[in-house]
């Protein structure tokens, strides 16, 4: 399948690109051959092409209704790689995107605090912030200094 999104203004995020008129042309590419040729590949073929790629060939084995995807299109925000309508965002949750990369979460910790700790000039440099105004803000949490 192919999308162009023509605008006649530039990229927006949020509610304004909801207001702008786009023209939205979607086409469904022909995918037999390419069918085909997976159809062909061999077991360790497969194997090697999953590891390197995750699932991209069961890709091939939806099926892709093209008004939906042309309605669809008009709401995803590029900037923020999700879509956007009026009142929410509609993105995956950590557990969807374990699921679409086939990478179980169960039982896993999502985020191992380091010890390593960032000084004040390399934040208050990230921030562009003079270094004792980030100083003044910062705020002990347990044993932790961090920005509320």
């Amino acid at each position: 399948m192919e999308i162009n999104r023509e605008s006649g203004v530039g990229e927006h995020s949020g509610s304004e690109s909801l207001k702008k008129k786009q023209s939205i042309r979607a086409k469904e590419g022909n995918l037999t051959y390419l069918r085909e040729l997976v159809g062909k590949m061999k077991t360790i073929q497969r194997n090697n092409f999953r590891r390197k790629y995750g699932n991209l060939l069961n890709l091939l084995e939806i099926d892709t209704q093209v008004p939906t995807v042309t309605t669809l299109v008009q709401y995803y925000d590029l900037p923020l790689w999700c879509f956007t309508f009026k009142d929410f965002q509609l993105v995956p949750t950590v557990k969807e995107f374990g699921d679409i990369l086939d990478l179980p979460l169960e039982g896993k910790i999502p985020y191992k605090h380091t010890t390593q700790n960032t000084s004040v000039s390399t934040l208050a440099g990230i921030l562009k912030i003079h270094p004792t105004e980030l100083e003044g803000k910062m705020i002990m949490k347990g044993t932790i200094k961090g920005i509320p």
